[in-house]
């Protein structure tokens, strides 16, 4: 009978919605246990079907030589066609924010979802041919693993001398919320939303707690960052990358850009003000929850590198000698006031309110044509020049409104 079953294991940087296959992989350990000799289930039976009965027999009474894991692929992984050519039997699922989730009717898989987090993640392996264990953020050695055991953690948040704030980041929407406890002791009110860049190595999910702290901290790939605080193991909250050691005139300005995107190799970065809010605010022990969405608004943050004058700083840097505080949003330049051209007429279609004469009886236009849109005047006009002057404004007016 199948059952559904979730597995939480590392997903090895695979996006929620991924579809994989898993199937069961069977090691002989040699008998000095110095070499290993790998095949599926599915090889082993293929080797001899006439003695299946023996194989499981001798499997029972060698049980200490014989291991068994399960392997987990993306079927759109580029190794995935080798992986599973000697394959008969694989299940299918879809990676959801909950974990690997199946429907299963093999035995070992069903025991094996009900072990505790670290040993499933023994006895499941996980292949993404593209992704890179990202575990060299920076120099030090604090990298420690805060993951908080979720039995406890209800226990922990109900501690009234519990931390002050709870943080939760959603790694699909790129947004940080923090909340404080309401009435009832839940961390239900909102105080804060910040918008922020993860990466493939983010968690995709539980509770951790914030831990070390660091004014100034050297990251992976040469770079440096302002406000640094450790969620767990070379997971951090940071600003966004500088260039320089404690020169805060030396930010990545193209990769500021991006924040509200997927940008990092896993860290979570802010914006200078968020990042030393957290760092001032948010304790160490803060709760630290690694979420699909959010239900909150996104802030959004400025882009920066069209900006030369000022571009080699953080908008929100506090430092006095920021070029962005005294920096003045160029104003859009403006026409000056323009009534609005009367519908096209002929010059001398207008009628002079001021007027009280009659047409006169002379004029040829209004003998042969009838008709009363003509301008009345009293006598020919002295200056002719005053009507092609009228057409061109006109048209100069028309002209600039298409433009705009």
């Amino acid at each position: 009978m199948k059952e559904d079953i979730i597995l939480n294991l590392d997903a090895k940087g695979l996006e929620v919605g991924t579809k994989f296959a898993i199937f069961e992989s069977i090691t002989k350990l040699s008998d000095d246990s110095n070499t290993d000799q790998s095949e599926t289930d599915a090889e082993k039976n293929t080797t001899d079907s006439n003695n299946d009965t023996d194989v499981a027999d001798n499997a029972t009474e060698n049980e200490e030589n014989v291991e068994k894991t399960f392997v987990i692929i993306s079927l759109e992984d580029s190794s995935f066609e080798e992986t599973i050519a000697n394959v008969k039997d694989y299940e299918a699922g879809t990676l959801s924010e909950n974990g690997f989730e199946v429907t299963t009717s093999n035995e070992d898989l069903i025991m094996l979802s009900k072990l505790d987090a670290e040993n499933l993640q023994n006895s499941i392996i996980v292949i993404n041919s593209n992704y890179q264990a990202d575990n060299s953020w920076d120099t030090t050695n604090d990298a420690v693993d805060t993951k908080v055991d979720l039995s406890d953690l209800s226990k922990e948040k109900n501690n009234s001398n519990g931390p002050k704030y709870y943080i939760k980041v959603s790694y699909t929407s790129n947004v940080v919320a923090i909340y404080t406890k309401d009435d009832s002791g839940e961390y239900n009110n909102l105080v804060k939303t910040m918008v922020c860049s993860t990466g493939t190595a983010t968690p995709r999910g539980g509770v951790y707690k914030l831990n070390t702290k660091y004014r100034w901290l050297p990251l992976f790939g040469n770079v440096y960052g302002q406000y640094c605080s450790r969620i767990t193991g070379y997971i951090l909250f940071h600003s966004v990358p500088y260039l320089r050691n404690r020169e805060p005139d030396s930010p990545e300005y193209w990769e500021y850009d991006k924040l509200g995107t997927a940008a990092s190799a896993g860290c979570v970065r802010l914006t200078v003000a968020d990042a030393k809010w957290i760092y001032d605010n948010c304790a160490s022990g803060c709760y630290v929850e690694f979420c699909t969405t959010l239900n909150v608004s996104k802030p959004s943050a400025a882009k920066i590198s069209s900006n030369e004058a000022c571009r080699n700083y953080d908008p929100t840097d506090p430092v006095a000698n920021n070029p962005w505080r005294n920096y003045v949003e160029p104003s859009t330049p403006t026409e000056s006031p323009k009534t609005d051209p009367t519908p096209e007429t002929k010059p001398d279609d207008t009628p002079n309110p001021g007027s009280t004469d009659k047409p006169d009886s002379e004029d040829p236009d209004s003998k042969n044509d009838g008709d009363k849109d003509k301008e009345p005047d009293k006598e020919p006009d002295p200056n002719p020049s005053k009507e092609p002057t009228q057409d061109n404004t006109t048209n100069s007016v028309n002209e600039t409104s298409e433009q705009e």
